[in-house]
């Protein structure tokens, strides 16, 4: 489970390697910006069932809300990874390795089983003799709130660039 965040430049000498450094930095903040999407989807309010676990009840989320925080696993679970290509551009990666996150996201089930899996369908599999549970998506709406500041940022970047020279 995971968002990508991909740009490339070609050769365009010292325009284009500060242009790549400026833009390199836009992947890198737009990386904070959906791992804190994430994490604040997690923590807000959710209107789910309430149920007691031990001494202590747990309001889940409810079907189309990012996941409720719990225990804190899935939330401590979000990295992100920058690869810096130069002047070709940088790649960045906000993703988690928890075994529950596509579940989470995408349900399970014969809902689950529906949805078009973006990345490694063979590494999830669904039981679609029952219905499953709605998913609780996190990580593609963060992506998604973050696409405008990417856009912001990687635009001032060209402006700031071209005035550089």
């Amino acid at each position: 489970m995971h968002v990508t965040v991909r740009l490339q430049t070609n050769r365009l000498g010292e325009l284009g390697d500060q242009l790549a450094r400026a833009l390199t930095q836009a992947v890198r903040e737009t990386l904070d910006e959906i791992e804190t999407n994430v994490a604040v989807a997690m923590g807000e309010p959710k209107s789910g069932r309430m149920y007691r676990r031990g001494e202590r009840w747990h309001q889940a989320s409810a079907p189309g809300e990012a996941p409720a925080r719990d225990m804190g696993a899935l939330a401590a679970s979000v990295q992100q990874r920058l690869e810096d290509h130069g002047e070709r551009g940088a790649e960045g990666l906000v993703y988690t390795n928890a075994e529950i996150a596509p579940y989470l996201e995408y349900g399970t089930g014969a809902t689950g089983a529906a949805w078009p899996l973006p990345l490694r369908p063979d590494e999830v599999s669904y039981t679609t003799s029952v219905a499953g549970m709605a998913p609780r998506p996190y990580m593609t709406p963060a992506g998604e709130r973050a696409r405008a500041g990417f856009e912001r940022r990687a635009q001032r970047a060209m402006v700031e660039a071209a005035g550089a020279r």
